[in-house]
């Protein structure tokens, strides 16, 4: 079929495309034809297989890290596992090597080696700084579950030993900015307690009230430390509410 530039003006436009249609059709009809080709679907072993050098990639990353941070971790649990121990004692003896220090357990001779780190007010001091009398804080590591091995001591020339706690229930028989003179209860004996700016007063309910408004004849709990035999009040509280 020959078409030619004359036949082409005499059709019209959708002559024109109805033509090339055919043409097309014509064409393709001459053309094999090639099915596409499906992509095989997994088979149960190829996705074991899969799976199985997945989990062998996950185990080897493990690994690496475990190797990469083995010396860290052992570190920790070599700290972990190591035994503290601290005291603190009054100084009984003192010798170039040594001191003895006596506590409520006995007494320990603590060797003051090189490894040893002795300070006093923060700063680093000699073994003949120290003092028969001083106190001190002993800070090491057990060794075989007896035996201390020193690495810090903290010497104090004050006692480190708490102040015994005393309560005291009875009548108010004199009382004044510095002292308070109670009548015992249990003993009927009159005791001189010391006040002090730290002294707390306490309504029955605890409440804050002032050293004024307690009186003669009022009955009281006092609480407070024994210091060479005298008594330093912590706490003074009415037994009865006080209307204040």
């Amino acid at each position: 079929m020959m078409i030619n530039k004359q036949t082409l003006t005499l059709i019209g436009p959708a002559a024109l495309a109805g033509v090339l249609f055919a043409i097309m059709v014509l064409i393709g009809g001459l053309l094999p034809v090639r099915a596409a080709t499906p992509t095989p679907s997994p088979s149960p072993d190829t996705e074991d297989a899969v799976l199985d050098v997945n989990a062998k990639q996950t185990i080897e990353e493990i690994k690496k890290r475990i190797e990469k941070n083995r010396s860290k971790v052992q570190g920790t649990i070599d700290d972990l596992l190591q035994k503290r121990r601290g005291f603190i004692g009054e100084v009984l003896r003192v010798t170039g090597e040594s001191i003895t220090v006596e506590n409520a357990d006995g007494t320990t001779i603590i060797a003051l080696s090189q490894g040893v780190t002795v300070t006093k007010d923060d700063e680093a001091i000699q073994v003949d700084d120290i003092a028969v009398g001083n106190w001190a804080i002993v800070m090491g590591s057990v060794q075989d579950d007896v035996s201390i091995e020193p690495q810090f001591v903290e010497i104090y020339e004050e006692t480190l030993q708490p102040e015994p706690k005393t309560v005291e229930l009875g009548t108010i028989t004199n009382i004044n900015a510095s002292e308070i003179t109670l009548t015992s209860r249990s003993t009927g004996e009159k005791l001189v307690i010391e006040l002090s700016t730290s002294t707390e007063y306490q309504n029955a309910d605890g409440t804050e009230i002032s050293r004024t408004d307690f009186e003669e004849d009022m009955n009281c709990l006092i609480t407070g430390t024994i210091s060479d035999g005298s008594i330093e009040a912590l706490t003074v509280r009415s037994l009865a509410p006080l209307d204040v």
